[in-house]
């Protein structure tokens, strides 16, 4: 209830594993430590990236007679945050944002070539995630006066899709050097978000972030079925409304059994 917006940062094909134990997001993790809740949140199979994100911001589990679409396209019509909200921005994949924003007025679309969205080895899968985290910082500085108003107003939300993890897994599989470099980015892109939106409000203290991802990725660099790899996802919570940690007593400060 204390914010005015709300940033909800996907990235997809984030394994819970790799962005809680690994020092690629040691900003993340700060914040886990330190500013907001945590956990692992658990997706469910078939662990794709439209039942995902229809799980996320429509809070149910996909209907079946999407999957014969491919999950390209709404069969059957449903309600999701983004459609309740003030005004929202979506931002990323041209093959997840027209999900949530396609024939709703209030909802602002950007979306990279679908050219970006390739999983070859040799290309830099986080280049999606650096167009996204412009992206977002270009609208925060726009100098369009109808927009800031609508900037300004209480209820907006604002989706940040990030492929690249997912595209550097099916590559070079989630142990590989590459998927924690593009963790990196990542982790780097949500503190320099952070800051975009103080400085856009004026660290005005009304801005609630949530960081998790659509589904995870197996050993084998795929994704699709209830492997633990696939299902668990990290969940990062913080910003207004949001309580900060409770120091507890530790094991070694409690009394002696005997």
């Amino acid at each position: 209830a204390p914010a005015k917006r709300l940033v909800v940062i996907v990235a997809d094909g984030a394994r819970a594993d790799a962005a809680f134990t690994r020092d690629s997001t040691p900003h993340i993790q700060k914040i886990a430590r330190e500013l907001g809740r945590w956990g692992v949140s658990h997706a469910r199979a078939p662990t794709e990236s439209r039942p995902g994100h229809v799980a996320l911001l429509g809070g149910f589990y996909e209907d079946p007679s999407n999957i014969m679409k491919g999950w390209q396209a709404n069969a059957v019509e449903f309600d999701h945050l983004l459609n309740q909200s003030t005004n929202a921005w979506a931002f990323g994949a041209p093959s997840v944002v027209p999900l949530f924003s396609d024939g709703i007025e209030h909802v602002r679309e950007f979306m990279y070539d679908e050219a970006l969205e390739d999983f070859a080895a040799a290309n830099d899968h986080g280049a999606v995630d650096t167009w996204v985290f412009d992206a977002v910082c270009d609208v925060l500085k726009t100098p369009n006066a109808s927009e800031v108003r609508a900037l300004h107003k209480d209820g907006n939300v604002f989706l940040l899709h990030l492929l690249g993890l997912d595209s550097s897994g099916h590559a070079h599989k989630p142990h590989a050097k590459e998927y924690f470099d593009n963790l990196k980015i990542v982790d780097d892109g949500v503190k320099r978000i952070e800051a975009a939106f103080a400085e856009a409000f004026d660290d005005d203290g009304k801005t609630a972030f949530i960081f998790t991802a659509d589904h995870g990725m197996s050993n084998k660099g795929a994704h699709g079925d209830g492997d633990p790899g696939c299902t668990e996802t990290p969940l990062v919570v913080w910003g207004a409304g949001v309580s900060e940690p409770v120091s507890k007593v530790s094991l070694s400060c409690r009394g002696s059994p005997d």
